[in-house]
């Protein structure tokens, strides 16, 4: 603590600030109650926090200004907001404060990036069997943060990190070369289907094209996957790709573009 100290009856009146205790990390490191401010400064590792247990309003502040990710964890299976231990993670520019209650963590203020991004496909996707469901792909992430999207293994597949309520949208353009044909879309978390989450888009003559898009809000947990699938009664459906245009310039049409967003 600096500057000078005044007592009026019980309150003590401070001039000058007041300091609290300062650390710098780049690797794992178990915070103490004489920690307050814990900055990560690069490198990716895990903080750890004392328990909660017997320090009922004590603090801490930890920043995040590497280009590492770096994990929250807790002390025997305490919870920050109900997350449990290392579901929170800090990626660059990201900072977060927590109070103890005495049992676990809360968050009290926060610079903390919720979990988003957003995928997409550049090639034409067609129906290969009639009546029969097939994953969405997406060929290229757009923006990733704290969602896992590996555009070689599992392409359809978006992973979250953190448990919560997630705003899912999907944009496509279906296109038909026959006339009177119809496409499904919907959502599967873990392989199993997202009640309500169906979309038809119903083609009518040759060759027409149909934006489609199919937006929920769906809760997920930690780890959970959620993927977009389609099925279509013609093998001449298809969600249609297009390249640049020239007269007017326009940029390129993907055949499938999805973000998704943590809800506060």
């Amino acid at each position: 603590m600096a500057g000078t100290q005044k007592h009026i009856g019980t309150l003590e009146i401070i001039t000058g600030g007041i300091i609290r205790p300062y650390v710098a990390k780049t690797a794992v490191y178990p915070l103490t109650v004489a920690d307050h401010y814990v900055h990560c400064t690069s490198g990716t590792f895990t903080l750890t926090l004392p328990t909660a247990v017997g320090i009922a309003g004590r603090d801490f502040v930890m920043k995040n200004t590497g280009a590492g990710v770096i994990t929250i964890a807790t002390t025997s299976a305490q919870t920050i907001d109900g997350a449990a231990s290392g579901v929170l993670t800090l990626v660059q520019n990201d900072w977060l404060r927590v109070v103890s209650d005495g049992a676990n963590w809360f968050a009290d203020m926060s610079g903390y990036l919720s979990p988003h991004g957003a995928v997409l496909d550049t090639t034409s996707q067609a129906i290969a069997i009639v009546n029969t469901p097939q994953v969405i792909t997406f060929d290229t992430d757009v923006l990733k943060k704290k969602i896992v999207h590996d555009t070689g293994a599992n392409p359809g597949r978006i992973t979250v990190n953190e448990a919560g309520h997630y705003i899912v949208h999907l944009l496509t353009t279906v296109k038909s070369t026959s006339a009177g044909t119809i496409m499904d879309i919907w959502y599967r978390i873990n392989d199993a289907d997202v009640p309500n989450s169906n979309a038809k888009s119903a083609i009518v003559n040759a060759n027409d094209e149909k934006p489609t898009t199919v937006t929920m809000t769906v809760e997920m947990a930690a780890g959970q996957y959620i993927e977009a699938w389609m099925s279509g009664d013609s093998t001449n459906l298809s969600l249609r790709a297009a390249a640049a245009g020239a007269v007017p310039t326009r940029p390129v049409t993907p055949s499938a573009y999805l973000t998704i967003d943590r809800l506060p």
